[in-house]
């Protein structure tokens, strides 16, 4: 196989990867954002919600809808 065409579909997958995944945070709601980046922090939730004046079980919810919206395990 030509490498040229090897890499192309190399690039191409990524490519769609990443559109996948760009359409699954626009698909969060502001809150659910700033949970995922608080979240990608390595923050816990007791964290999050001290920070932005919500409840623990309001980040958990938010936390549960992206695990969902991302469908992730």
């Amino acid at each position: 196989m030509n490498i040229g065409l090897a890499r192309d579909r190399e690039q191409h997958r990524k490519e769609e990867a990443m559109l996948a995944l760009r359409k699954r945070v626009e698909a969060l709601t502001p809150r659910e954002r700033v949970i995922l980046f608080e979240v990608a922090k390595g923050r816990l939730n007791k964290q999050i919600a001290d920070e932005m004046g919500i409840k623990e079980a309001t980040v958990k919810a938010h936390r549960n809808n992206m695990m969902r919206k991302f469908k992730a395990t």
